[in-house]
């Protein structure tokens, strides 16, 4: 990626509303549902793209390296050992005659290519020893899993940086095979990681929202959008000789694999649409039940049902929460509004495709366009969570004033009991 397109990246960092919309609309909002202070402080987003303004090269291994890690493989075992080593997980007994007996493939390969194919190699590993981890019942696996996505990460980078200096020397039709493949298998990385994010999230051993679960989810998101990004990025390789034609190359395989990167943009768009309707649905619900709670700050009594007065710290809680309801119905109509701006470039993109100078310029927007949708989606994630703990407090408040009534006992007759007694002998 060029440097213009990783500075626009960085400048994506935050997704929210606008401050003097927001302001306004706050205190539109406020009118309508009580004469309150809203809080000032608001979330930023988190930072997107960080990963990719560091764009180096994975290390490589100094003679005296690789001599040692020869050693080291020998003394495991040899071929045998390095063989039985394939199928383990870090914190395994043979891990680290895995991760060695790679390091010296890697070392002993030549060219851009050659190493680029090693780390694809690599980069697979390290996504089915995710995909495995996620499932151990192992409070511990957080950490581990958190580590090994950092491996990856150096991976999937390495092969970004050896694309990039194999295309600087020349374009050959092993390097247009190897872009193809990196298209094709990143984003079936990226696919299995989301799988696997979103098992880890249900599982319920790690159901309790622990510090390494949370860092655990994030960097298996930013894996899965270094994944993302990298497939999209190897079809500069395609585009460069489209564009020259000093390779013959198949130009309908170029015009697929575009168009496959848009469908799937698209797709986003419309996942995120749906997940935007859901949260905005969910907040009806609150909104409404919080103005049932209003109506009952007296005891009240109804046909069905008879309740209590709120107590003072249940109408403290009442009030915050129609506070951040106030706040959440600002940030919907703003993500409304961003959320169509999303979309609406997708169609000229579709455009672009018949004019090859654009292409170039499409693979940054698509790669800057897919950012912003990222971060739309862990936005109103979050404000799903906010929705969700806010709908759960005001239910517990409406539980907790209902008063209890007991059934009417139905007493029985001697009499009856007598004709019981009889029909039983």
């Amino acid at each position: 990626m060029s440097k213009e397109l990783i500075k626009k990246l960085k400048a994506l960092e935050k997704i929210a509303p606008q401050k003097n919309w927001q302001e306004n609309r706050r205190a539109f909002i406020l009118s309508k549902i009580d004469n309150t202070n809203l809080t000032d402080a608001k979330e930023n987003l988190g930072r997107w793209g960080s990963f990719y303004a560091s764009r180096f090269a994975f290390w490589t291994v100094r003679p005296v390296a690789v001599s040692a890690m020869i050693l080291i493989v020998a003394m495991s075992g040899g071929i045998a050992t390095v063989g039985a080593s394939r199928g383990s997980l870090p914190g395994d007994t043979l891990y680290s005659v895995k991760l060695a007996s790679e390091q010296v493939k890697l070392a002993l390969t030549t060219g851009e290519v050659g190493k680029a194919k090693v780390q694809l190699s690599m980069a697979e590993n390290r996504v089915q020893e995710i995909k495995e981890l996620v499932k151990q019942n192992d409070s511990g696996k957080n950490a581990v899993i958190k580590n090994t996505v950092k491996n990856l990460k150096v991976s999937v980078t390495a092969i970004q940086d050896h694309i990039a200096k194999a295309q600087e020397k020349e374009v050959t039709n092993e390097l247009i095979a190897l872009a193809e493949e990196v298209n094709t298998k990143t984003k079936e990385y990226a696919n299995t990681l989301k799988e696997s994010n979103t098992e880890l999230h249900n599982n319920e051993v790690s159901a309790e929202k622990s510090e390494e679960k949370v860092e655990a989810k994030k960097a298996v998101d930013e894996a899965v959008e270094v994944a993302q990004f990298t497939s999209t990025d190897a079809l500069r390789v395609l585009i460069y000789q489209e564009k020259t034609e000093k390779i013959k190359i198949n130009q309908e395989e170029v015009l697929k694999r575009l168009n496959n990167e848009i469908e799937d943009y698209k797709t986003s768009v419309t996942k995120l649409w749906e997940k935007e309707t859901a949260t905005q649905n969910l907040y009806n619900s609150a909104r409404d039940l919080a103005g049932v709670l209003e109506g009952h700050k007296e005891a009240v009594k109804m046909e069905s049902v008879e309740y209590r007065a709120l107590s003072e710290e249940e109408l403290t809680q009442l009030k915050e929460a129609k506070d951040s309801l106030a706040n959440i119905s600002v940030d919907l109509s703003e993500l409304i509004n961003q959320i169509k701006d999303a979309g609406v470039p997708v169609e000229q993109r579709l455009k672009w495709l018949k004019d090859r100078s654009r292409f170039d310029k499409l693979i940054d927007d698509l790669i800057l366009s897919k950012a912003s949708v990222n971060n739309l989606e862990k936005y109103v994630g979050k404000t799903n969570e906010s929705v969700t703990a806010l709908t759960e407090k005001l239910s517990k408040i409406e539980t907790d004033i209902i008063v209890a009534k007991e059934e009417p006992k139905t007493e029985i007759t001697t009499e009856e009991n007598k004709q019981t007694e009889e029909a039983v002998e």
